[in-house]
């Protein structure tokens, strides 16, 4: 076939699939054992894969003994492809380490499936974030968990030993159809409620860094809002925060602005977004990202940005006092600046900003608006709040 739909030997092994042949009019899938939630992802990634010319979609039930010759035929040119069947030469380590790398590919691949932005493990539950809520996916033995922890250590360059302290990373996972994505990896200490969980919390956020953002008019504002973030886009120079948890689509948010900034001005319009790490690809926007590691933070990105000659900066996230104050000092100095900020309501923004040093005389002299927004069932519901220039207090503009 001129486009060949592939499975990962991860996958292939962990769901016990494979594919048994395929034309451009039917795609055959052998499964030892049949799994509904296996066979409609199958049938949704391949119409993915192949849009309106997609195949006819069968599924046959094999023997283990079938299933383990046909993977190994479908791999012998792999590199160690025996190294992924579970024989009974292998020791229970190295068992256990080939069933964790299956099952986070498979996970990683459900996950981006679904539409999930993150995957938290925690004790013996696997969890998706999606549309902003946290779904249970799946239960682990302990085992298997702990295993699976050491894999995304491994991948992430971790510490594997180190089980006591804070470790962020992050890699690349290729898809089945080797669409890359990037996972940030954070692991953190965590209290044992019964002996037999894991001791690490571990979240993924999972970063389509090919995924294009969505038009501002389709990111579910109400006309009213629409008009207003629209208005924010159109202002010459001051500092426009948007807000709200962790997954409620900021970060989309402020990519749909710059897109629309970027559209109206016809790339008359230097645009800068400063990210950790960037989430979209923003065409006629230049994305800079932090490395935290390498000491290259927000606000020494922010210092060198202004020798760019930007007429709009993008900031990732406003966390400490050094970004707040050169964030502040980009809106003064007749930039329009766009940041992130973790709170739940427009008042709360504004505090957060004295918080962070930043005097209130100075709040009201460069705010020009909040959006706080929330998904809710995969649904946005916003405030989105214009602010003018007072020397007395912050005053919503009708």
């Amino acid at each position: 076939m001129k486009n060949e739909f592939l499975l990962s030997p991860a996958f292939c092994l962990y769901n016990k699939v494979v594919v048994l042949s395929q034309s451009s009019e039917c795609i055959v899938f052998g499964l030892v054992q049949k799994n509904n939630d296996v066979c409609d992802r199958l049938i949704r990634s391949v119409k993915l894969f192949f849009g309106t010319t997609c195949p006819r979609i069968e599924f046959s039930v094999l023997a283990l003994s079938e299933f383990t010759k046909k993977v190994s035929s479908v791999f012998k040119s792999d590199e160690r492809p025996s190294s992924l069947i579970r024989t009974e030469s292998e020791s229970s380590s190295e068992q256990a380490e080939n069933v964790a790398a299956a099952l986070l590919d498979s996970l990683l691949a459900n996950a981006c499936d679904m539409n999930a932005t993150d995957i938290h493990i925690e004790g013996l539950c696997v969890r998706f974030r999606i549309s902003g809520i946290l779904r249970e996916h799946e239960k682990l033995d302990k085992t298997i968990a702990v295993s699976l922890i050491r894999r995304i250590k491994v991948l992430a360059n971790l510490n594997v030993a180190e089980c006591r302290k804070p470790q962020d990373g992050q890699f690349a996972f290729y898809g089945m159809n080797h669409h890359p994505v990037y996972v940030r990896v954070s692991c953190v200490p965590a209290v044992k409620k019964e002996k037999t969980e894991a001791e690490e919390s571990v979240v993924l956020r999972l970063l389509d860094v090919q995924r294009m953002p969505l038009a501002l008019s389709a990111l579910g504002f109400k006309p009213r809002q629409l008009a207003a973030v629209q208005q924010m886009c159109s202002i010459p120079f001051g500092l426009v925060l948007i807000c709200g948890a962790t997954g409620s689509g900021k970060s989309t948010t402020a990519g749909a602005m710059l897109e629309y900034m970027h559209a109206k001005s016809d790339g008359t319009k230097k645009l800068v977004s400063i990210e950790d790490p960037p989430e979209y690809v923003l065409p006629g926007v230049t994305q800079i990202a932090v490395r935290t590691d390498t000491g290259f933070d927000f606000s020494d990105v922010l210092r060198s940005v202004f020798r760019q000659d930007p007429d709009v900066i993008m900031i990732g996230e406003v966390r400490d006092e050094a970004t707040a104050q050169t964030a502040v000092q980009a809106a003064l100095t007749g930039h329009l600046v766009l940041a992130t900020l973790h709170t739940a309501t427009a008042s709360q923004a504004v505090m957060r900003l004295c918080e962070l040093s930043v005097t209130r005389s100075v709040v009201q002299a460069v705010l020009r608006g909040v959006i706080v927004q929330r998904l809710e069932a995969g649904v946005l519901a916003a405030t989105v709040r214009r602010y003018r220039q007072t020397y007395c207090h912050l005053q919503e503009r009708a």
